[in-house]
This record gives C-alpha cells, sequence and structure tokens, in this order.
C-alpha cells in the first residue's frame, strides 16, 4: 500500500527522475550545438562583411585616384616614393588653382600643385593576438616636394599575410589584384583618362 506525503504531493520514482533527467540532458546538448553554431556562422559572417567592406573600399578609392593620375608607377621602390617604403603603385597628378593675393594688386595667379598617392601594402608584426591579423593596404597622399603625408588611410584590412597585392599597369589604367585572408582573390580596373 502506497501512501501520500503529508503535504499532499506525490512522490517520484526513480524511474521517472531518470527520464526526466535523460529528456533534460537531449534539451541541453541541442541547445548548445545551437548556440555553438550560431557563433561559428557569426564568426564567418563578419569575416565576410570584413572582406567585402575592403573590396567596397578599394573599388571606390583606386578608380578616381587612376582618372586624375598623370603618372603611374606600379610597383614603385622605396626610394622612388614620398613614403619611404616599397608600394605597389604609385599615382601622381598636378591641379591648377586660382590664388589671389592681398599684397599684389591684380588678376588672381594660377599654382599648379603636385600630389602623390602610395599605395603600400603592410604586414603587421606577429603577436598574442589571436588569429593573426591580416595583412593592410595603406593609402598615404602627399604634397610634392614630399613631406608629412595629408592623408594616410587603411583601405583594406583583412588581405592575405602571404600574398602581396599586385598592381600591373594596363594601358592608361591599371589592374590591382588583391587576396583576402581566406584566399580568395579579387581584381580592381580602373581606367585614365583617354
Amino acid at each position: 500500500m502506497r501512501t501520500e506525503p503529508a503535504h499532499g504531493n506525490a512522490g517520484f520514482t526513480l524511474v521517472e527522475v531518470l527520464v526526466t533527467l535523460v529528456i533534460t540532458g537531449f534539451i541541453v546538448l541541442a541547445m548548445t550545438g545551437a548556440i555553438i553554431i550560431g557563433f561559428r556562422s557569426t564568426s564567418s559572417s563578419e569575416k565576410r562583411l570584413a572582406q567585402n567592406r575592403d573590396i567596397e573600399l578599394v573599388q571606390a578609392v583606386l578608380p578616381r585616384d587612376i582618372m586624375t593620375a598623370t603618372g603611374l608607377t606600379a610597383p614603385a621602390a622605396a626610394d622612388q616614393n614620398c613614403s619611404g617604403r616599397a608600394a605597389i603603385l604609385k599615382v601622381t597628378w598636378q591641379t591648377a588653382s586660382l590664388v589671389t593675393t592681398s599684397t599684389q594688386p591684380g588678376p588672381p595667379v594660377t599654382t599648379r600643385t603636385a600630389y602623390e598617392v602610395d599605395y603600400v601594402y603592410e604586414v603587421p608584426p606577429a603577436g598574442p593576438t589571436y588569429p593573426p591579423p591580416g595583412g593592410t593596404l595603406r593609402r598615404l597622399v602627399y604634397t610634392t616636394p614630399c613631406g608629412a603625408p595629408i592623408s594616410d588611410r587603411i583601405i583594406a584590412r583583412s588581405l592575405s599575410r602571404t600574398v602581396a597585392p599586385v598592381a600591373e599597369p594596363a594601358g592608361k589604367g591599371v589592374t590591382v589584384t588583391l587576396t583576402d585572408a581566406s584566399g580568395n582573390k579579387f581584381q580592381v580596373n580602373a581606367k585614365g583618362r583617354s
């Protein structure tokens, strides 16, 4: 004869407790698997987004530089450019501007300003970070004669550490081939003025 506890609740048998533990174990296992898959897909999605952002930024900046260029050098040795570092591409041009002077009466004077843009590939030194950071493509803008850069911007951060970008002149333009950290290659074609 089974007796009910004084507080009115029925007791659990050993079989009921074991079945409950097994079912709870399956639920926890399924939830853990879903969380792990979510973290993995988030990490790979962030990596792909960073690589796409790099492509879009290079595709936005490079054609504009090449369109204004009067000179292209690919590659450019460290002693041939303002950055003092080996560059995959050096772009030069001049712009004219009218300058009025307060000391001399008369019409404005036309002056020419020369610019240089150096595209420099860099690999950060190995360090304690995991995963190691990828190679970067830096765009440095100078007025010439060379001095301090008037603009210094990284335009690609998720490039391969082992495969450097390549810039190849193509007629009055250039084709730049970049390899991202996943090993995917993409090309940016830019045409100069006709």
